[in-house]
């Protein structure tokens, strides 16, 4: 697959983890960034480059880690401090968190339809 074709796809999977998780901007921001870049990031550095402020970047990545798109390492800093770096975990792990979330958001859609139907019926 030539780059182009691989930045496509890249771009295509961006948009539906954002679309199915409800990313704000800040959170596509830094999946485009990861993704992009294809090193483990510092939040410092995430700042920097997303340009936002920490805390939002902070409540991104905590989002995503909990969801499971990103992984966080423990890095300990040049000064002898605790930092965390962040890399996007692997594709198929990606895609089989994707797959879940959609699949729950199905069920509940059908349970939804099946509740709206019983209710529906009983009120002509």
């Amino acid at each position: 697959m030539s780059h182009k074709g691989l930045k496509a796809h890249l771009r295509a999977l961006t948009v539906m983890v954002s679309q199915t998780f409800r990313l704000p901007e800040t959170g596509v921001q830094i999946l485009e960034t990861l993704i992009t870049c294809r090193m483990a990031l510092s939040v410092k550095e995430l700042v920097r480059r997303v340009k936002r402020s920490e805390r939002s970047v902070r409540g991104a990545l905590d989002h995503l880690v909990a969801k499971g798109v990103l992984i966080r390492k423990v890095s300990i800093t040049g000064r002898k401090r605790l930092a965390y770096l962040y890399t996007l975990g692997p594709m198929d792990r990606v895609i089989k968190v994707l797959r879940g979330e959609i699949l729950n958001q199905l069920e509940r859609l059908e349970r939804l339809e099946g509740t709206i139907g019983k209710q529906g019926a009983a009120n002509p």
